[in-house]
């Protein structure tokens, strides 16, 4: 356990000093270690996301989840990498699973809002955006999104 800690640990400095692929190879280390570590597998799905190796990325948060299926961080990458991809159904579910774990998730409050706001739930949407703000009542892009939310539903069918 101790040595994949010392992995761990490696992995963010590389990290933080954008060497990925040496973090990448910290984070396979790691797994060596603890083939059952869903934390080092979310963490090399992440870099993955940065180095834009989708593939891959999809894989490692899905092997995390495998492991720890009430990993948060793993459900609401999958999630947003599914909302990228236009499977807003699938990455609705990550987020619901998120928010059934820790209701004070504000990117995910924000996400969802996000999906249901592109299939025109317009009330739906206004009222996933309302939690997050409650929780980040600054957020520019939130507000933004709420402002269109509220024109959609003071005139039905305007474009966004």
């Amino acid at each position: 356990m101790g040595e994949s800690i010392n992995w761990h640990e490696t992995a963010e400095i590389y990290s933080n000093a954008e060497m990925y692929d040496d973090a990448i190879a910290c984070y396979d280390h790691a797994i060596e270690c603890n083939p059952l570590d869903d934390v080092a597998w979310f963490r090399k799905g992440y870099i993955c996301f940065l180095l834009d190796n989708n593939n891959e990325e999809l894989k490692c948060y899905n092997k995390a989840l495998e492991i720890n299926p009430k990993n948060i961080d793993a459900l609401e990458h999958k999630g947003a990498y599914l909302l990228n991809l236009n499977r807003e159904q699938e990455a609705m579910e990550c987020f619901d699973k998120v928010l059934e774990i820790a209701e004070q998730n504000v990117c995910v409050w924000f996400n969802k809002g996000m999906v249901l706001k592109n299939k025109g739930e317009y009330w739906e949407a206004f009222v996933s955006f309302n939690k997050g703000l409650e929780l980040c009542p600054d957020d520019e892009e939130a507000l933004q999104c709420v402002d269109e939310i509220i024109s959609n539903l003071i005139e039905p069918g305007r474009s966004t």
